[in-house]
């Protein structure tokens, strides 16, 4: 009887732990959510020559996180907060303070409205519109 109660004991405990974890804290954030490769960028149509292709962008919930690799060892992150229109059309950055700023390489400001050129499978296309630099376009890549 004892062994019983408890494999039923262990069982629930096990079932409640399966039913409430989840992936996607605050509901499902689309085809957004995990990392992507920041694979290129233009400004004004010609290629940032000197971009490394060591960007990474990960969205969960309502944080974005931005990570610089360094080498393989060693990256610089920095933290934001995000959200996207109904319709995928627009994205909306904001970083809360210089630690947390953008990486300097993205040309963002601590404020950004971006817009969703495409998301589509494992690839995505993002542009800005710089009042400083011009047309920028972001061409990444699930990772």
């Amino acid at each position: 009887m004892k062994s019983t109660i408890a494999r039923l004991t262990t069982i629930l405990i096990v079932g409640i732990c399966l039913l409430t974890g989840c992936t996607h804290n605050n509901g499902d954030i689309g085809p957004f959510f995990g990392k992507w490769k920041l694979e290129r960028m233009t400004v004004n149509s010609e290629e940032v020559a000197d971009y490394e292709g060591n960007i990474f962008w990960s969205y969960q919930s309502s944080t974005i996180s931005m990570t610089r690799v360094i080498d393989p060892t060693s990256s610089f992150i920095t933290y934001g907060n995000w959200e996207v229109d109904e319709d995928y059309t627009v994205m909306h950055i904001s970083f809360p303070d210089k630690l947390h700023a953008p990486l300097p390489e993205t040309y963002l400001l601590r404020e950004s409205t971006i817009d969703i050129i495409k998301i589509k499978g494992s690839e995505m296309i993002l542009q800005y519109d710089s009042a400083s630099k011009g047309l920028i376009t972001y061409y990444f890549v699930k990772w």
